[in-house]
């Protein structure tokens, strides 16, 4: 299970340190790819992209073939070095407006990575009410 968010910075080459608890429970690698729905990254484990992929499969290839363009077209896979290190595309990088520091958010089967003002200001429009409503219709 992904949870909890970590802050490293990111270097002139694209290089991050990827945190550790994350990658424990990731595994060797990791797919690290466009976000469908916000301006940020996501990252899987090589088991979820894979899951992923295969749900992809149930569809007519006419109505996911631009999901897949997208999705797959960028994505990119990671074997972070002894450090911890892993190495972010440009084309990634802007895509999610990344610059010094990066926000990694544990998302349950996930890990998202963001502009830290991006996160901030998505964040901060969570209203405790849209919570609830959501968990309530869970009955959480």
């Amino acid at each position: 299970m992904l949870i909890g968010k970590f802050k490293n910075t990111i270097d002139a080459n694209g290089r991050i340190i990827f945190p550790a608890n994350f990658r424990k429970d990731m595994g060797e690698n990791i797919v690290l790819a466009k976000s469908l729905f916000d301006k940020c990254l996501c990252a899987y484990s090589e088991e979820e992209w894979k899951r992923l992929s295969e749900s992809l499969k149930s569809f007519p290839e006419a109505k996911v073939r631009q999901v897949k363009s997208w999705l797959f077209g960028s994505a990119c896979l990671l074997s972070p070095d002894k450090q911890g290190r892993v190495f972010i595309s440009s084309e990634l990088i802007e895509h999610a407006g990344l610059d010094k520091e990066v926000i990694f958010v544990g998302m349950n089967s996930k890990v998202e990575l963001w502009n830290s003002d991006n996160y901030d200001n998505m964040y901060n429009s969570i209203t405790p009410e849209s919570v609830a409503d959501v968990l309530t219709q869970l009955d959480f």
